[in-house]
């Protein structure tokens, strides 16, 4: 069983990957004498390890609880369940070997604006412990990524990077990042954070690895708190090391943090998909790419083009651009891959998606906001501002193949062919599934009515793709 092209999180999390990141290719550094450490690749079986664990660091995203201590409460228990119940599968078991949680799972939660009291998860963090067959303890800490439905994740964290915050010896990190970390720094587990835990095993093993992995959001962070583990750790143990393990991950400072990052940690590991935008936010140079990303791709029986409201997010980011700072990707030994394209391939998933297309144009029908702010949007970039379904269904296969892209591909990349792939999904059971999610479409309807205004207020009114050089 692989994972599904889950509606909610393919529409919003693929538009608001648009909004705030280009298609770049990620930066990867060439093998040479004088930088031998940061070209150390490692094993796909480690690849594919720290990368389990930050896919189960989702276990319990986009599952809404009413009232907030039970949710803090019940999700907790839930994901405790989850990650104890995967470590002990016997198939993931006997692929891994043995592993313990120690720390967490804690969580943060916050409340989406809805029809009913729900309250959903914003981070959540856990830290386990193995030991290798040199003898050597690993204590790995895991960070989940985005949730679909949190309005937090997507408004405070994700994209709040128009301002940066000081970070250690004169780096800058988004605002947005520093979001997450101080949630993070802030998480207790019986009332111990996770860097009393780790100062602790630091001094009972000398030379232990402490490992931070995280998919998506989730990757941006890694790159925060493996910074903050590398700096709290010194002189606490001898011969300690911090590793980053990101997948898909966003960029989370500027240039002086990402040099610092690779040159003080023992491995930086970046696994990025050059079919995916996500990787490459906010270094706007190539934000034009996003126009071209699929450009002839037959998706689902539709030839794709530049889609008008994917230009007119790429128009509004560039006109925000020149406040956001020089945010860089951290050098990454490691190449990249190429997802294949799904939705031209995968007929299962093309009938999920025009399901979804035909329950949001049925009687249920269309979220009006969106509608609206959709075709706001489409008039302040000198387009008829009335979206008919065609260009809707167009618009929803690019999204669904962004999805798919940015989730199902380092799916398949890592455990196609292998019993995980089988074994793994029950304990991350992602969204119920149809293909609009009326929170998610909440939120997303607040970012393109942000574009539209925007755009209108600095008297913009081209969004074609050649107007972004």
């Amino acid at each position: 069983m692989k994972p599904k092209f889950q509606s909610s999180f393919v529409l919003l999390s693929c538009l608001l990957s648009v909004i705030v990141f280009s298609s770049c290719g990620s930066k990867h550094v060439e093998e040479t004498p004088e930088d031998v450490r940061i070209a150390v690749i490692p094993s796909m079986k480690e690849a594919q390890r720290h990368f389990y664990h930050a896919w189960l660091a989702d276990c319990v995203n986009e599952e809404p609880y009413i009232g907030e201590e039970r949710a803090i409460h019940d999700l907790t228990d839930e994901a405790t369940k989850r990650i104890n119940g995967a470590i002990n599968n016997d198939t993931i078991k006997s692929f891994f070997g043995a592993e313990e949680l120690l720390w967490g799972p804690v969580l943060s939660v916050n409340y989406v604006e809805s029809s009913t009291d729900k309250y959903v998860v914003d981070n959540l963090m856990y830290c386990l412990g193995r030991k290798d067959s040199v003898g050597q303890y690993h204590f790995m800490v895991a960070i989940a990524g985005t949730d679909a439905i949190s309005s937090f994740d997507w408004m405070d964290e994700d994209l709040d990077v128009l301002q940066q915050k000081p970070w250690l010896e004169g780096t800058m990190i988004s605002a947005g990042a520093m979001n997450g970390y101080q949630n993070l720094v802030g998480f207790r587990d019986n009332g111990v954070g996770i860097d009393s835990f780790l100062r602790m095993k630091a001094r009972l093993y000398p030379g232990m690895e402490v490992e931070v992995a995280g998919h998506s959001l989730g990757g941006a962070l890694t790159q925060v708190m493996a910074s903050h583990f590398n700096d709290q750790l010194k002189g606490v143990g001898s011969d300690i090391s911090v590793t980053a393990w990101v997948y898909a991950g966003p960029t989370a400072g500027n240039k002086a943090f990402a040099d610092s990052l690779v040159q003080q940690l023992a491995g930086y590991y970046a696994y990025d998909n050059t079919l995916d935008v996500v990787p490459h936010a906010w270094e706007m140079d190539q934000v034009i790419e996003i126009c071209n990303l699929y450009n002839g791709f037959e998706l689902c029986g539709n030839t794709m083009a530049p889609n008008i409201w994917i230009k007119g997010v790429a128009r509004y980011i560039q006109a925000l651009a020149a406040n956001t700072g020089d945010y860089t990707q951290p050098v990454s030994s490691v190449p990249p891959f190429t997802g294949k394209h799904y939705l031209s391939t995968d007929t299962t998933g093309c009938a999920v998606v025009l399901a979804g297309i035909k329950e949001a144009w049925g009687d249920s029908g269309y979220p009006i906001d969106l509608y609206q702010n959709l075709n706001s949007l489409s008039g302040q970039c000198g387009y008829k501002p009335d979206i008919t379904e065609p260009e809707f269904n167009q618009f929803a296969f690019f999204l669904a193949e962004m999805g798919a892209q940015h989730l199902n591909a380092y799916f398949d990349h890592f455990f196609d062919n292998t019993p995980i792939a089988a074994s793994l999904p029950q304990y991350v059971p992602g969204n119920s599934g149809t293909f609009i999610d009326w929170d998610a479409a909440d939120i997303l309807s607040d970012f393109i009515e942000n574009a539209a205004g925007y755009l209108k207020a600095q008297g913009i009114s081209n969004c074609d793709c050649q107007s972004l050089q």
